[in-house]
């Protein structure tokens, strides 16, 4: 299944080989990732949080799959439960599948994390009376996290293409202070292409390295052992599914 991105595991075990044991938790649930909200914003100098800082600047990343378009123009979240993004967020969260379809879970399925009852494409949890329902609800809620992801890749000047795009939409949808707080995916982004890490190399930097409290530098993922390779494989994974769900189901 992981064909297309096998060759990202030597660039992530550099990135990530050195990182120290996390002391913090995290569950997958829509509550305060860190469990306290987070201090205002401040500027980040992208000084990577562990010690020795890993080196990322001499990693081939020339990306042998082709790049999703960069025109993301066309509308994403047209066609509710047909939309991309509900295929390519269900293909990560293992209701759907990249042509469209539908797995059993799709129907309801207890999350393994935390034992609530998950409905719809984006493993909803918080109350809805079908997986239809699920779908639209979360597919408003994801259109603001969207744009917020927008806003902050405006400051920095960056435009995202599709691939860059619905990954963030996808980790809103997975984890979403890790998505859109303080020391999260685009900040990463950002600092991934400062260090010359571009397309899928910089997109999974930058979805691991969101799951660091910025806190305390440290990762914070209990929900995936707190640790550095399964965290990134998870995160290739979902990249991965994505990644087939865009170029069966292009738009814009």
């Amino acid at each position: 299944m992981l064909k297309k991105f096998l060759w990202l595991l030597p660039v992530f075990t550099a990135i990530f080989s050195t990182a120290p044991p996390a002391n913090a938790a995290l569950s997958f649930v829509d509550q305060p990732l860190f469990g306290q909200a987070a201090p205002p914003p401040t500027s980040l100098n992208f000084t990577d949080p562990y010690e020795p800082t890993p080196v990322v600047n001499d990693i081939d990343i020339q990306d042998p799959v082709p790049q999703a378009g960069a025109d993301s123009s066309g509308d994403i979240f047209a066609g509710s439960q047909d939309s991309l993004v509900s295929i390519a967020v269900g293909s990560a969260e293992g209701t759907r599948r990249p042509d469209g379809g539908f797995n059993d879970a799709y129907a309801g399925h207890t999350d393994p994390g935390n034992g609530v009852w998950n409905l719809g494409s984006f493993s909803y949890q918080h109350g809805a009376d079908s997986p239809e329902h699920a779908d639209d609800k979360q597919l408003d809620r994801l259109r603001g996290q969207d744009a917020t992801l927008s806003q902050i890749a405006a400051s920095y000047s960056m435009t995202l293409n599709l691939e860059e795009r619905m990954n963030g939409i996808d980790l809103a949808n997975q984890a979403p202070q890790a998505a859109l707080d303080r020391g999260g995916y685009i900040d990463w982004l950002a600092d991934a292409k400062q260090k010359g890490l571009t397309g899928a190399a910089g997109i999974l930097y930058a979805r691991t390295n969101s799951f660091i409290n910025p806190n305390t530098g440290r990762l914070d993922a209990s929900g995936l052992g707190n640790d550095w390779d399964r965290v990134a494989a998870d995160q290739m994974r979902r990249m991965e599914m994505i990644w087939e769900a865009i170029q069966k189901n292009k738009v814009g």
